[in-house]
């Protein structure tokens, strides 16, 4: 599975988009956006939004990637068998 960040770049690449620019659209250091696409730092929900509008990516993909990072991690101790178990009752109970 790609990382977030690993994604991020990717798109920022494909558009032509420098990460100065990026950086300054999405209102943070240069520096932060360098650790973010090298999976050293997290983002924010609120600037992966600005991300995904500013490069015309679909908000939703980049969401399942921010949330299953976070699963992932959560799980990163547990056997697949127990992660699927416990997420097939998360989903039950949301009847989803």
């Amino acid at each position: 599975m790609k990382l977030l960040g690993d994604i991020l770049r990717q798109y920022r690449i494909e558009k032509g988009i420098s990460q100065k620019d990026l950086a300054t659209q999405i209102e943070v250091d240069y520096s932060f956006l360098c650790k973010v696409e090298k999976n050293e730092k997290k983002i924010s929900l609120d600037k992966l939004e600005k991300i995904a509008a500013f490069m015309e990516v679909n908000y939703d993909d980049l969401k399942i990637c921010f949330y299953s990072e976070k699963i992932l991690n959560i799980f990163s101790k547990e056997s697949t068998a127990f992660t699927q178990k416990t997420l097939n009752k998360l989903m039950e109970s949301y009847n989803v």
